[in-house]
């Protein structure tokens, strides 16, 4: 099983965007499922763990597949906030907690040209 926990602004305003992405490794054969972000907020900091968790160890071929998925849906697709014209980094976290990978897509914008 896969937990994909997405950030919580896009989280509620691009859900679509990472059913998507669930959608798409569920095509793969990758059991996977969409979860709302949970944060736990407090002084000084606020922690939150969003990204992509495994249940259990996947081969490499399983990862690409990952990869490639992550891609296809989120590649060129808007961001909003702070994180406006900047690329997601989307954790691949293993059972334990530690990060096995990143996956770096970047976002488009419009130029401020109009091209």
């Amino acid at each position: 099983m896969i937990r994909v926990i997405p950030p919580p602004l896009e989280y509620g305003v691009n859900r679509e965007l990472w059913e998507a992405v669930v959608d798409g490794l569920n095509a793969e054969g990758l059991s996977a499922r969409l979860e709302a972000p949970e944060e736990q907020r407090g002084a000084p900091e606020v922690a939150l763990a969003v990204g992509i968790f495994l249940a259990e160890y996947v081969g490499e071929e399983a990862l690409n597949t990952i990869r490639q998925v992550l891609w296809t849906k989120l590649r060129g697709k808007r961001r909003l906030g702070t994180m406006k014209g900047k690329p997601r980094r989307v954790p691949v976290y293993l059972p334990n907690g530690d990060v096995l990978t990143w996956v770096e897509v970047p976002s488009v914008e419009p130029d401020d040209d109009g091209e």
